[in-house]
């Protein structure tokens, strides 16, 4: 069964094998032609495909192991979620394989996750920190990875410049301990939220609350407790569909995504050849090349 399967099925994946990361130069370091990786508030995050590719999600991933055997207590393990963003799913299996590789215990979540959710797992399961894959607040064809620490926020700026001075560090040595293992990770913080917030008082009110999750990893988090507790509302954008970053959109679309980008549209500039210049062909020649 490949580990692909074994993940889908929620079955325990033991990682004897050592995660693919790029080659390594006499000196100890990395010599790949990776983009450069900054991170920011608790984390990273770059545009889909031009910075956040699964090559750099290693990287990322191989350098919080680093982190996290020097620093933290590897045998408590992490935690990994993941957003509804494209890839994102993709993502969090591919670091906690590198994590596991490098003999830590991962917990992956068994779904898309609120971040809130991560938090609270990492501080009610008692582990050494979390991995959330997400780019918050930013456009839709952005995605990256957030580091929580072992009290359940995000990491420090001076985690965050521990982790990131581990980027280009060889691949962390295995160890007997690393396994991948499917966990939920929603329930118990509905359970939480429904044990904190008084939600008998919220329906007395009698308001009607509008919920919009935009899309997001809270989509049905909130519809279900108000549905539980009796309390009027209207949940909006909560269907499953993720945006595509390399989706063919109108015009405007694109002019705007490139304004927020600072990325031009490229068109192809030679001159089609003989076998290309029917108009079926070069139409599906200038449709291939406009990204998004």
């Amino acid at each position: 069964m490949s580990a692909r399967g074994a993940l889908q099925r929620k079955e325990v994946l033991i990682c004897t094998a050592r995660a693919v990361l790029p080659p390594v130069s006499s000196t100890g370091k990395q010599t790949s032609m990776a983009s450069e990786i900054k991170f920011g508030t608790d984390g990273w995050r770059g545009i889909i495909a031009d910075d956040f590719t699964f090559d750099n999600v290693r990287r990322v991933g191989n350098a919080m192991a680093h982190y996290v055997h020097k620093h933290e207590d590897a045998g408590k393990g992490l935690v990994v979620g993941y957003d509804t963003r494209f890839a994102s799913q993709q993502a969090a299996e591919i670091i906690s394989e590198v994590l596991a590789a490098a003999g830590i215990p991962v917990c992956l979540s068994d779904d898309y996750t609120p971040t809130p959710a991560l938090s609270y797992a990492v501080k009610n399961l008692g582990t050494a920190g979390g991995v959330m894959i997400t780019s918050s607040h930013n456009p839709f064809n952005w995605n990256g990875v957030k580091y929580k620490a072992s009290y359940g926020g995000s990491g420090t700026p001076a985690i965050m410049r521990a982790i990131e001075a581990e980027l280009d560090s060889p691949p962390a040595a295995a160890g007997s301990g690393g396994s991948v293992t499917i966990a939920d990770f929603k329930t118990p913080y509905i359970e939480a939220i429904k044990a904190f917030a008084d939600l008998d008082a919220i329906r007395k009110a009698n308001f009607k609350f509008a919920i919009d999750v935009m899309y997001g990893a809270g989509r049905g988090v909130l519809k279900g407790i108000f549905t539980e507790s009796g309390i009027r509302h209207l949940e909006i954008r909560g269907e499953a569909s993720i945006p595509s970053p390399f989706r063919r959109t109108s015009p405007c679309s694109r002019r705007r995504w490139c304004m927020r980008t600072a990325r031009p549209v490229w068109r192809p500039t030679a001159t089609p050849t003989a076998s290309a210049r029917s108009p079926k062909t070069a139409a599906s020649s200038i449709r291939t090349n406009v990204f998004p």
